[in-house]
C-alpha cells in the first residue's frame, strides 16, 4: 500500500524540479516522481501543441527507458489520450483487450493491457495529458487515479509556471 508522506514526497519533488531551466528536464522529473508513486511498464507526458492539433510527447519511458518523441495528431485518431484531453477528464481503463482498445493505447512496445490517464489543467485549461500504461491486466486502481491526479496537478502549475517565466524572460529581452 502506498503511503501518503511518498505521494507528498513525490509531489514536492515535481514543485522543486519547477526551478529547473528547461521544459524537457522538467517533464523527465515529473515521470521519475510518478514512476515512485505508481507502478507502470509506461509514463508519459503528452503536451497540445495547437498549431499541429496534436499531443507532443517529448518525455516518456517504456520499462525506465527514455524513447523517442513523437506526436499524436487529432486528425489522425489520438487514442485514449486526446479522449483525456478532450473531455478533461481521468481515464482508467483495466482490461484495454477486454474493452476493445488495445489499439487506442500509446504506441509503445507490446500492446499494453492497463491505461491511466489524467489530464494536465491549469485555470479549467486543460494543457495536455499525463498516462501510465502496463502490460498488466487492472494495474491501476482507483487510488492509483487519485495518486496520479494530485502528480498532474502539481506537474501542471509546475508546467504553466515555467512557461510564465520563459515569456516574461522573452519580454523583458524583447525590451
Amino acid at each position: 500500500q502506498l503511503a501518503l508522506d511518498q505521494v507528498l514526497d513525490a509531489v514536492c519533488q515535481i514543485g522543486q524540479a519547477a526551478m529547473q531551466p528547461d521544459l524537457p528536464a522538467l517533464l523527465e522529473s515529473v515521470c521519475r516522481a510518478a514512476g515512485r508513486v505508481i507502478e507502470a511498464d509506461h509514463f508519459a507526458i503528452g503536451l497540445h501543441d495547437p498549431v499541429e492539433e496534436a499531443l507532443h510527447f517529448e518525455v516518456l519511458y517504456e520499462a525506465g527507458e527514455r524513447r523517442p518523441p513523437f506526436l499524436l495528431r487529432q486528425s489522425e485518431g489520438w487514442g485514449l489520450a486526446g479522449r483525456v484531453f478532450e473531455q478533461q477528464t481521468a481515464l482508467l481503463c483495466p482490461d484495454l483487450l477486454a474493452d476493445s482498445l488495445a489499439g487506442e493505447a500509446l504506441p509503445l512496445g507490446e500492446a499494453p493491457r492497463s491505461f491511466l490517464g489524467v489530464p494536465l489543467s491549469v485555470e479549467q485549461a486543460v494543457i495536455g495529458v499525463l498516462a501510465v500504461q502496463s502490460a498488466v491486466a487492472e494495474a491501476f486502481t482507483p487510488t492509483d487515479q487519485l495518486v496520479l491526479e494530485a502528480v498532474a496537478s502539481q506537474a501542471a502549475a509546475a508546467i504553466a509556471d515555467q512557461e510564465y517565466h520563459r515569456a516574461h524572460e522573452r519580454r523583458i529581452a524583447q525590451l
